[in-house]
């Protein structure tokens, strides 16, 4: 079930004469998400990493890529996303660990993200305190 919450993240795709294809809203947060790198593979995949979850706050925050609910383990933690070349969630996973309650630098956060010709994905950014991946 989706999140209606309190953040989103808008995708749109423009023509080269600068006209909407499409505009989608994905990426439902019951609180603040950041998209702060993104890039397109060959055929058109859109990937995307940020930061979602709750700042100061002993509740885990949740992020909705269509029906794939990401739930933060610790106050902000990192995702990365796959969308279709259409805007629609393909995948979508969670990276961070428990952070210390109300200290706002152990939050994990995905910062840039790059893709090679095999179809690999690689990342960078900050981990507070343990970091583990999951789906």
């Amino acid at each position: 079930m989706p999140i209606l919450g309190e953040g989103s993240i808008k995708i749109s795709k423009l023509n080269d004469s600068g006209e909407f294809q499409w505009i989608k809203r994905t990426g439902v947060s019951d609180g603040p998400v950041h998209v702060n790198d993104f890039s397109v593979d060959a055929v058109g995949n859109i990937y995307m990493t940020g930061s979602f979850g709750r700042y100061y706050s002993t509740f885990r925050g949740s992020l909705s890529f269509g029906t794939n609910t990401l739930v933060s383990d610790g106050e902000i933690n990192i995702f990365l996303a796959r969308l279709d070349m259409h805007g629609n969630p393909v995948w979508a996973k969670r990276a961070g660990g428990e952070s210390a309650p109300y200290v706002n630098y152990y939050n994990d956060k995905g910062q840039f993200l790059a893709l090679d010709n095999l179809g690999n994905v690689y990342m960078s950014g900050t981990l507070g305190i343990l970091p583990f991946l999951k789906a």
